[in-house]
């Protein structure tokens, strides 16, 4: 009996260690359970350390791969390392300290405390050292100074209170010298100092001192950095920030003035570290919200731009680390501990300090200066999208936004108004404030611009300086328009006597309307390709339209919801489909519509745009920005698409194993790659094998919904 329910316990551990998801990130080193890592940080793309709570150091020669035993930490938690460039590392116990000057392979003793215990360790060059030290017996904190490798020190005890009710909380430290540093409270002022904390000198910036549980660290000489979660503030709406953001603070004159930055969601920070050589700043935390998953960004150069690199839901990050090489690695901690690896990650763009878009609006180009808005941020890009970096914080979140070469440009916002730039979208002037939201603006050679909305079309002559309104037809209910060119413009809605749709065309700027009728159902969107043909798109269908005939042809049919299409051509364009699910198809077609070709799956994507021939940009949620290049997403990232979701052997001939993450009703749906349902499945179980034996050869697409969504690309062989 006993031996039975052996073999039970140990199927059981198989089955739930082969039940975890695997997706991008590769799994490595099984620890026993019961010995929390606490920190992990590499010199180099191979070696590396990793601090437990109870057993010690550990050191890696290979990247992780594998890991030896190096020093024992004497029955005390060890809860941080720190490290320098030519070899020399630190290891924080609570009342003692672990130097190594050889790349972590021996370590001494050193640093003891009597009556306080060490919150923060950090090497300023190679035998000088700064700690954050809590008093016991005053309840208080200080900070202490070595220059010889934690052998003796210089302690300053920060300003404190003899009650306790009234104790200030100091919240972290980091220091450029032994005597210029930054200490910050966990709500309250920050401060710099330069006689290593004798002397405390407030930092004048309202929001910075309101942020709570604040983290600060120094980048390089004169760069500072201090990230918080907002507190009460007393923040207009208008400004499109909440308590759901995470402020950011950046200076590079030591202090003196500071540039600010937000990032859309929030994170509870759980570490901020900085390495050298190269440069390399992290923080990683979880977002706010229920079951929120693990986000990290990190910046090697100095916090003017950074990476982003999300892990999902239900992973219990304990530490994590980047390599000079951009490789990100995480120990994961739940009911036991394994280290996982990772590619750089999902880079969604090329971020400026500190502003994390959560969301794509509006995307424009003039040659190859772009321009982007993600909710009141303004993006540029100087190299045909490659690269973007913020330049400039509208009051509200934008709706859309045009440009009619790369320094001219106009856009409508949320608070109704409309703003206008002359410099490259440095700086934007309010010019109107309308009273009703617009969603259909265009910006012309010269300063003419249309501007519409529901019922309603402005033209202006003059950068929208002064508006005319556009007499429209008053027998139409206008839902939108397309203007072709500077004269011609398109309106399009709902016959108000016949009940049918409606496109009316002005040839003459807007002064004579004429109607074309057609029965295609409600019109979300019209792309007019020339004065009588276009494409027309409701929620569920798409034609082509020839006004001159009052003709539509059918052109695609979707059992899901159109989200959006962009044709460059009367025969090239894109369509956005998803199927009542967060995964967005991602399709083309050459031919007018004839024949389609799904060119991706992906999340969050729900607007496209098409600039030249098969060349163009879909967008949306998460940041998410896909250059299409001759028809094919070049970013999708590869943990999206497959996340919940795993699939062996791939090439298959004849069964396909399939893995997913929960169990509970999980619909299997193979497609070939027109979008065309092949077979589908109903399972329940977190394994299942799929007969696909008589499937013709080819590549195919094999998508998961309900309790778990995911999708996977896999080659069936003869």
């Amino acid at each position: 009996m006993k031996k039975r329910w052996i073999i039970l316990i140990l199927t059981a551990l198989v089955v739930l260690f082969q039940s975890r998801p695997v997706n991008a990130q590769q799994w490595l080193l099984p620890e026993p359970s019961g010995n929390p890592l606490t920190d992990l940080i590499f010199f180099n793309d191979s070696i590396g350390l990793a601090a437990f709570a109870y057993d010690g150091i550990y050191r890696t020669t290979d990247g992780g791969a594998s890991w030896t035993w190096v020093c024992s930490t004497g029955g005390e938690n060890c809860s941080m390392l720190d490290i320098r460039p030519g070899g020399q590392a630190v290891a924080m116990c609570k009342t003692y300290l672990l130097y190594s000057g050889d790349y972590g392979q021996t370590w001494t003793q050193t640093g003891q405390l009597n009556n306080m215990s060490y919150l923060k360790i950090q090497l300023i060059d190679d035998v000088s050292m700064v700690s954050f030290i809590e008093l016991q017996a005053t309840n208080s904190y200080a900070i202490g100074k070595s220059a010889n490798t934690g052998q003796s020190w210089v302690i300053d005890t920060l300003t404190w209170s003899p009650y306790p009710w009234m104790r200030i909380h100091y919240n972290d430290i980091s220091f450029e010298t032994l005597q210029k540093g930054i200490v910050v409270e966990y709500e309250g002022p920050a401060y710099k100092t330069l006689d290593g904390g004798k002397t405390l000198i407030p930092i004048n910036q309202p929001l910075l001192g309101a942020a709570y549980d604040k983290k600060c660290a120094v980048l390089a000489p004169d760069t500072f950095m201090v990230i918080g979660l907002p507190g009460n503030l007393k923040l207009s709406e208008s400004q499109g920030k909440s308590n759901e953001v995470q402020w950011y603070y950046l200076s590079y004159d030591g202090g003196t003035t500071w540039t600010e930055g937000y990032i859309r969601g929030g994170v509870r920070i759980d570490r901020l570290k900085v390495k050298h050589q190269p440069d390399i700043v992290l923080f990683y935390g979880r977002d706010l919200g229920l079951y929120p998953p693990v986000n990290l960004f990190y910046s090697s150069d100095k916090g003017q731009t950074w990476q982003f690199r999300k892990f999902g839901e239900g992973i219990n990050l304990a530490a994590a680390d980047v390599m000079p090489s951009g490789k990100v690695l995480a120990y994961e901690a739940e009911d036991f501990y394994q280290l996982l690896s990772s590619p750089a990650g999902d880079t969604l763009l090329h971020f400026s300090p500190g502003i994390i878009p959560h969301s794509i609006t509006s995307v424009d180009f003039a040659g190859l200066a772009g321009y982007l808005a993600s909710g009141s941020i303004i993006y540029r890009s100087e190299d045909g999208g490659n690269t973007w970096d913020s330049v400039s914080l509208i009051p509200s979140g934008v709706i859309d936004l045009s440009f009619s070469n790369e320094f001219m440009g106009i856009l409508a916002a949320e608070n109704e108004a409309i703003y206008a730039t002359n410099d490259r979208g440095n700086h934007w002037t309010q010019k109107q404030q309308l009273g009703k939201p617009a969603g259909f603006i265009k910006l012309f050679p010269g300063g003419l611009a249309y501007i519409g909305g529901e019922n309603f079309l402005y033209k202006s002559m003059d950068y929208c300086s002064t508006l005319n309104t556009i007499d429209l037809p008053s027998d139409m209910d206008v839902k939108g328009f397309w203007y072709l060119n500077e004269q011609t413009l398109f309106a399009f809605g709902t016959d108000k006597t016949l009940g049918n749709t409606r496109i009316d065309i002005s040839q003459d700027g807007g002064l004579t309307w004429t109607s074309h009728h057609l029965n295609i159902g409600e019109i979300i969107k019209l792309q007019m390709l020339n004065d009588e043909e276009g494409i027309a798109m409701n929620y569920n269908e798409m034609y082509s339209i020839h006004l001159g005939l009052n003709q539509a042809n059918k052109i695609l049919q979707s059992n899901g919801i159109m989200l959006d299409m962009a044709f460059s051509s009367p025969s090239q364009g894109y369509a956005l489909v998803t199927d009542f699910d967060e995964y967005t198809k991602i399709l083309s077609t050459t031919d007018g519509g004839n024949t389609w070709v799904i060119n991706g799956i992906c999340l969050g994507v729900n607007k496209v745009k098409s600039f030249y021939g098969m060349n163009g940009m879909a967008f949306g949620d998460y940041g998410r920005l896909l250059a299409l290049e001759m028809g094919y997403p070049v970013a999708i990232p590869e943990e999206k698409r497959s996340e919940g979701i795993v699939v062996y052997p791939n090439p298959a001939s004849d069964f396909l194993n399939v893995m997913v993450k929960n169990k509970g009703l999980t619909r299997l749906i193979i497609r070939d790659m027109t979008g065309r349902e092949i077979n589908k499945w109903i399972v329940f179980e977190n394994k299942t094998l799929l007969d696909i034996h008589t499937l013709k050869p080819g590549v195919y697409i094999l998508q998961a919904t309900g309790a778990n969504k995911g999708m996977f690309k896999f080659l069936k062989n003869n």
